[in-house]
Formats: C-alpha cells, sequence, structure tokens
C-alpha cells in the first residue's frame, strides 16, 4: 500500500526471541526495578542526612538518582542476555 507520497510505509523488523527469554527478562527488569527503588531511597536519605535537612526538590533529586542507576543496569541486563 502506497502513501499520500508515493512511497511504501517501512515493514516492522521481525524480532525473534526464545520462547523462556522474553519472560526472563521480564522478571529481570522488575527485580531490578525493586531493587533500585529501595536503593535510590536509601541513597538519597544518606544525602539528607550528610546535608543535615531535607531537601526542597527531593522528587527531582530521588528521579535523577533511580534514572542513572536505571538506564545502567538495564543495558548491563540486556548485554547480559544476548539483547
Amino acid at each position: 500500500m502506497a502513501t499520500a507520497t508515493g512511497k511504501r510505509p517501512a515493514e516492522p523488523a521481525n524480532i525473534t526471541l526464545k520462547e523462556h527469554q522474553a519472560p526472563m527478562e521480564i522478571l529481570y527488569f522488575t527485580v531490578a526495578a525493586m531493587f533500585l527503588y529501595v536503593v535510590a531511597d536509601w541513597i538519597l536519605k544518606r544525602m539528607e542526612t550528610a546535608a543535615g535537612k531535607r531537601f526542597e526538590y527531593r522528587s527531582l533529586i530521588f528521579f535523577a538518582i533511580l534514572m542513572t542507576m536505571a538506564v545502567t543496569s538495564f543495558a548491563i541486563i540486556r548485554h547480559l542476555t544476548g539483547q
């Protein structure tokens, strides 16, 4: 089927996974996310204790800590699972 420009739309790539690989990845990512949430909270509390006060933008700092750790750990998980 052609679009208004006369070009055919790109077809999606065929991605195949082993039957057991996708559910195991979901488990790995879920466990890692729960662990990272607890660790990010612990790091933030330690930072606040060291500063001697509660941070004004606490949720933004928590997000930055969590996002940094998540991107790194999820990349490691994808590498170790062969993705």
